[in-house]
């Protein structure tokens, strides 16, 4: 509810003296006000006084109009306490007739809901950049255009927020990857070009060595899944199994990496998220490894390879359907 606001007719009579006295019942902190105004030259002085002890004591005179303001504080509000205020007048010549208007404070809810009220909207969100959206393949287009379009989309869904922001990347590789898969699967629309033909190789280099890290992370076989045998002539002769696929598998991601920092796809010189995602792989490769040998809890990169890695393997397959794309009719 709103604050009260009280209104009075005093009467100012002719030759007599004017006496009023009004208590004002203070329930809230905040502003009170007092507006009077009357007919005729007659001089009124006016007393406002907070309770008992008068801790608070407001005058005026002098003739129509007069106003009153005080701040009520929290603890007088507290207190109960019945506000005064005293009119008074000399007796003069000349009657009159006037009005007051009291306003008291308003309750603590109004006063936000008021300023809530008054404070302009927000600002709206700003609109998602066009590469954070959703998009389909337009009617009519190629196969290998209509997989790139779904392939991008898997992609997009893992790493994009509903609200268009980027989900957190610590390997931060995601937004970059986005964009240029975004770039392509737009040209690919428009019927505008494909990659060079050393880009396409090192993704589909980039691709398979993805499904190798997948085959590692889900693979039935005890080589490779283990657990390892708790007798010591078993487990050494399981160790040598399990070496040589696995030194294959970190060779060839070493050689991805040695592929980027060489220039091996002139394309991608200069960019940082080809450098970022076979580092990225490489960890998660180091974690679905060491979880076999070392165990849950002593493997390394559990945080990355949980957060990152179904990521990585939907980005490695959307660049080797990017890299697989015929060339557009002329």
């Amino acid at each position: 509810m709103r604050a009260e606001t009280l209104q009075y007719t005093i009467r100012i009579p002719d030759r007599q003296r004017v006496a009023y006295e009004i208590a004002l019942p203070v329930r809230n902190p905040g502003p009170l006000s007092v507006d009077a105004s009357w007919t005729g030259g007659r001089i009124l002085a006016f007393r406002l006084e907070s309770g008992p002890g008068a801790a608070l004591r407001v005058r005026r005179s002098g003739p129509s109009p007069q106003r009153i303001e005080a701040e009520v504080g929290a603890t007088a509000a507290a207190s109960g306490a019945v506000w005064a205020l005293s009119i008074h007048g000399l007796p003069a010549a000349g009657e009159g007739e006037g009005v007051l208007t009291i306003r008291l404070p308003d309750p603590p809810e109004e006063v936000v809901r008021r300023e809530e009220a008054m404070r302009p909207p927000p600002p709206p969100p700003p609109a998602p950049d066009p590469w954070t959206l959703a998009r389909e393949a337009p009617p009519g287009a190629a196969p290998d255009r209509v997989l790139l379009f779904e392939r991008v989309e898997e992609f997009r869904a893992l790493v994009v927020r509903s609200d268009g922001r980027m989900i957190p990347d610590p390997c931060r590789w995601n937004e970059d990857v986005l964009r240029y898969l975004a770039h392509w699967r737009d040209r690919s629309a428009a019927g505008i070009g494909i990659p060079a033909v050393s880009t396409s190789r090192f993704f589909r280099r980039l691709a398979e060595a993805a499904r190798r890290i997948e085959a590692l992370r889900t693979s039935k076989d005890p080589i490779l899944a283990g657990p390892p045998p708790d007798e010591s002539g078993r487990r050494r002769a399981w160790q040598t199994l399990r070496e040589q696929p696995m030194r294959e598998l970190e060779r060839e991601l070493d050689q991805l990496l040695e592929m980027v920092r060489n220039g091996f796809a002139p394309e991608l010189e200069g960019l940082e998220w080809p450098t970022r995602l076979v580092s990225c792989m490489m960890a998660c490769e180091r974690y679905f490894d060491e979880r076999v040998t070392l165990g849950e809890s002593g493997a390394l990169n559990a945080g990355i390879a949980k957060s990152q890695w179904p990521a990585a393997l939907a980005a490695a397959r959307a660049l080797e359907t990017l890299s697989t794309m015929s060339a557009p009719l002329q």
